[in-house]
């Protein structure tokens, strides 16, 4: 049997923590990142059982903390900022190309879905665009192009995880998710109709299902994710 090479598209959110050893260096609020993209799983041998992931995507990050920059004559100089009621907004952004690289096992054949799965790899980021912004009470300020380093290698594992992904109503026009241990939830607008994208992942350790094709019920969504204590209003949607 020939082997099939499968495109997948994702979304991913994380949360972003920066750590350096600086005892003035404080974080605050919430520091996240998103990523869009697509791997291309191409197997390695007629199973299935064990391929390559390569894949191509964009990711935007935001920092927040109280280091701050000061931008005279168009040098830059930073000092740690020790009370966070003297600003609202302290936070550095950016934008990034990411090239994943994964080698993936699995327990599945080509025609079956239902398999545990690892995946491992590196995730190499070129820094496309970044920012600073800086928002007080008197006076609010944005630099462009901060020096920020262009290039980064992280290690990547993913395992043992459900994805349900489907689009429902909800009036809120905000980017809403929900992040603890052992299961993230996402919902962010598509239009300007009220239409929904909703993206819940959740681990789980006797099922597991990788199909854009698999089928699945809102009943059987609340249920795992009521017994998981994972944060959903159904309500909403």
């Amino acid at each position: 049997m020939a082997s099939m090479k499968v495109l997948f598209y994702n979304i991913n959110f994380y949360y972003n923590s920066l750590k350096n050893g600086v005892e003035e260096f404080k974080e605050n609020k919430f520091s996240s990142s998103i990523n869009f993209g697509f791997i291309r799983d191409i197997p390695l041998n007629k199973s299935g059982k064990f391929a390559l992931g390569i894949g191509l995507g964009l990711g935007f990050n935001s920092y927040n903390n109280n280091l701050k920059i000061n931008q005279i004559n168009n040098n830059l100089n930073f000092e740690f900022l020790e009370n966070q009621r003297e600003y609202d907004k302290n936070k550095f952004l950016s934008s990034e190309i990411q090239i994943p690289l994964e080698i993936r096992l699995r327990n599945s054949s080509i025609n079956t879905y239902k398999f545990w799965r690892f995946y491992a790899g590196i995730k190499y980021s070129r820094l496309l665009s970044s920012k600073y912004k800086f928002d007080s009470e008197n006076i609010k300020y944005q630099i462009d192009d901060i020096q920020l380093n262009p290039e980064k290698i992280g290690l990547t594992i993913n395992s043992g995880f459900n994805a349900w992904r489907f689009l429902g109503k909800n009036k809120n026009k905000n980017i809403n998710f929900h992040l603890d241990s052992k299961s993230h939830i996402i919902n962010y607008p598509i239009d300007d109709n009220l239409n929904q994208s909703v993206v819940a992942i959740i681990k789980n350790k006797t099922w597991h299902n990788e199909s854009w094709k698999q089928e699945s019920t809102l009943e059987e969504f609340l249920d795992v994710f009521k017994k998981s204590k994972g944060i959903f209003r159904a309500n909403n949607l």
